[in-house]
């Protein structure tokens, strides 16, 4: 038992050259096999494009921002140098920010 009793049917695909290109276009910027994604196309699922290179990095410099702001606050409640209330707020912001651009990808 196996690929083969949970999918049964074969299908067999002609395409035109413009056809493929896109296709393989679409299919790339998704980073899926071509049976993959043109399951997910068959059950309406539009497959999501994986983000780029330069959106990882963005997120990994905004999460060592907060990391360091994180840092930095809990140096100055201590020394009580700073309006907490009004930091911590940003602190929340800004992972507000991570998080939501983390979810526009996942």
């Amino acid at each position: 038992m196996g690929a083969l009793t949970a999918r049964p049917h074969e299908v067999h695909l002609r395409l035109s050259e413009e056809e493929y290109r896109v296709l393989e276009r679409n299919r790339a910027k998704c980073r899926l096999s071509q049976q993959t994604y043109l399951r997910k196309m068959c059950l309406n699922e539009k497959p999501k494009e994986h983000p780029p290179v330069e959106f990882f990095q963005l997120l990994n410099i905004l999460d060592k921002i907060k990391d360091e702001l994180y840092r930095i606050a809990v140096i100055a409640e201590k020394i009580g140098q700073i309006d907490q209330a009004m930091y911590w707020q940003n602190i929340k912001k800004l992972d507000n920010q991570i998080s939501d651009l983390f979810r526009q990808f996942y």
